[in-house]
């Protein structure tokens, strides 16, 4: 949906969509997008995630200067919930062409500063090239055999 067309409510479950923009303000004066399931207004549920976290913070300060006990056991269950959305967010293949690029970048950083993992890379680098080009010998012999041109 265009950011200034403004639709109502009622078009907008007609037209299936999840969104819509009445051009009038909410109750705390945010001017934006609202959505359908519920009328909430966007900009009114991007400051009601920034307090929750800010309170979510001062909660756990409070928490270590009073019960060290309660303390670890609301850390542990965070991080048990941060584990399930990282191994979520590891299963998209954007993540995996980031991540396989980071880690590229970041073996080259370390080759041009630790001699050990400069070593290391172009060892790697040295044995991947004659996999390629063993690799590559195999196809075309393969491809001769069956009448291909190999390439």
């Amino acid at each position: 949906m265009t950011e200034n067309k403004i639709i109502t409510r009622s078009e907008a479950i007609a037209l299936g969509l999840k969104r819509y923009f009445t051009g009038e303000p909410c109750k705390y004066g945010h001017v934006a997008e609202r959505k359908v399931s519920n009328r909430d207004c966007l900009k009114c549920k991007v400051c009601r995630k920034k307090r929750a976290r800010e309170n979510r913070d001062e909660h756990l300060e409070f928490l270590l200067a009073t019960d060290p006990d309660a303390f670890r056991a609301a850390v542990d269950k965070r991080r048990e919930r941060d584990r399930g959305l990282a191994a979520k967010q590891r299963m998209r293949p954007e993540y995996q062409r980031k991540k396989s690029e980071w880690q590229r970048a970041r073996r080259k950083a370390l080759a041009v500063t630790d001699p050990v993992a400069r070593a290391a890379y172009l060892e790697k680098k040295r044995v991947n090239s004659q996999v390629s080009r063993f690799n590559k010998k195999k196809r075309k012999e393969i491809a001769e055999r069956q009448g291909h041109d190999g390439e």
